[in-house]
């Protein structure tokens, strides 16, 4: 599985290209959060088909992958959460508790740190340390925030309302 945030963003125009290129793509999987309910699906996007559905996963807004294909990362609406999800096993292995309602995710490209943006109340980023599996560090911000972007020089820290 290639990096879902890298490969989103290359599959937008993949039925406008042609069949060769189509190869490429064999190992992409789109990640659809259920927002209204509490699952997940993956989708073939060379076939256009559902090929798994992730449960457990309440309200799940913001998605990403670790670089190396092994998890998949919701962030949980409903408990609060940083929700990891083996790609082994495609079921939920850890919730790391977050300091508020979560928003979008970004995970650095050597994959050791999540940012999450934190909305409701006082708005924060909160950086994750993956291999502590909890919140190092909550940066507070001016005003709600929604999306999070990392650039790969890992140097900055974009956030959007």
């Amino acid at each position: 599985m290639r990096t879902l945030s890298r490969s989103l963003v290359s599959i937008l125009g993949l039925s406008m290209l042609a069949p060769s290129v189509h190869a490429q793509y064999a190992n992409v999987r789109i990640v659809q959060t259920n927002a209204a309910g509490d699952n997940a699906h993956i989708v073939d996007p060379a076939t256009n088909t559902v090929v798994q559905v992730i449960y457990g996963l309440p309200m799940a807004h913001g998605v990403t992958s670790a670089p190396d294909g092994s998890a998949i990362y919701f962030s949980n609406e409903v408990d609060h959460t940083l929700d990891i999800v083996s790609t082994a096993t495609m079921s939920v292995s850890k919730q790391i508790p977050l300091t508020g309602r979560p928003n979008n995710i970004a995970i650095t490209p050597d994959g050791r740190k999540i940012y999450v943006a934190i909305t409701r109340g006082d708005a924060f980023v909160d950086v994750i340390d993956l291999a502590a599996g909890r919140v190092v560090k909550a940066i507070p911000t001016a005003g709600g925030v929604h999306n999070v972007f990392i650039f790969e020089q890992e140097d900055r820290v974009y956030v959007a309302a």
